[in-house]
């Protein structure tokens, strides 16, 4: 699986909280601290790496399993009042990725509507080593 590994503080370093304090201001929306109060969204996997999707603008960002927050490059999560908000990701990850990484590439695909159960499956249909 590809990760994100660092993405998160290297975008921090690079003023990425700054842009959203100016994102939300620019849009008459003050930005307090911390973290969203929403509920955690879900990570998912397309293609080998972790995504999340925005459900304000219908982007996607990548995800790190090392720093679980959603920070949406387009719409510096208005949907969350400009706050970061926690990923979830599955319980079992490692073996989500370990299952996903016996396929290629194009098809290390993965969502919470999955049970590993069906992984397992879906590689034994495709011939794949499971």
């Amino acid at each position: 699986m590809i990760h994100a590994k660092d993405a998160l503080p290297f975008a921090r370093r690079q003023g990425l909280e700054a842009w959203f304090r100016r994102v939300a201001l620019d849009n008459g929306q003050p930005v307090g601290e911390g973290y969203s109060t929403l509920p955690p969204l879900p990570a998912r996997a397309e293609h080998g790496r972790w995504l999340v999707d925005c459900p304000g603008c219908s982007g996607a960002e990548l995800a790190d399993i090392s720093e679980p927050v959603f920070l949406c490059l387009s719409c510096g999560n208005a949907f969350a009042g400009h706050l970061p908000v926690r990923v979830k990701f599955p319980k079992k990850v490692r073996e989500v990725e370990a299952i996903l990484e016996k396929r290629p590439r194009e098809n290390q695909n993965w969502s919470d509507k999955e049970s590993m159960e069906d992984l397992v499956a879906e590689n034994a249909r495709r011939g794949v080593d499971a």
